[in-house]
């Protein structure tokens, strides 16, 4: 699989499930190491947006967000997501859907996880012009080699990951 192509296509394109195979790829515990990846982009995108002085504190309340993984159900998330004022605002909207990207992603066997971890994409683009969003590409696409190579690090994946092969790719 063309790792590159799988996130440049799925952030371009606004499809549903584009992250799937990109969890796959990250091994047994790819969705939560999934989730951590996207994780590491808001923060980034935060800083790309310039939003971390209008929203003090914004990158402890992205990075609490591991810890909803522990709620018991999904009311109990909300009822987190409702105490820390993550409602309202595409940014804190974003933080939100990590929120619940990670509880999904621990608590659920479904594929709620990737949808909820895509919504923080979509909703980041409202900050970003179309030369940041090239450069939130980017910067998905490093920190997607990062979690790859600190997984591969821990312990080897089951098969090769060719992240250049352009002719095994999602179309």
């Amino acid at each position: 699989m063309n790792v590159a192509r799988v996130i440049a296509d799925g952030l371009s394109s606004g499809d549903h499930l584009w992250s799937l195979p990109l969890a796959e790829v990250l091994g047994p515990g790819g969705r939560r190491a999934s989730v951590r990846w996207v994780e590491r982009c808001l923060h980034r995108m935060v800083d790309l947006a310039g939003l971390h002085p209008r929203l003090v504190g914004i990158h402890e309340r992205i990075t609490g967000a591991s810890a909803t993984a522990s709620a018991i159900d999904l009311g109990e998330v909300v009822a987190i997501i409702e105490r820390m004022g993550l409602r309202g605002d595409p940014v804190v909207d974003a933080i939100a859907m990590l929120h619940h990207a990670y509880w999904n992603a621990v608590r659920r066997g479904d594929n709620q996880f990737a949808l909820s971890q895509e919504s923080v994409f979509r909703r980041m683009r409202a900050f970003l012009s179309d030369a940041e969003w090239g450069q939130v590409v980017e910067l998905a696409i490093d920190e997607f080699h990062a979690a790859l190579a600190s997984l591969q690090d821990a312990e080897p994946l089951s098969g090769p990951v060719d992240l250049n092969d352009n002719d095994n790719h999602r179309s």
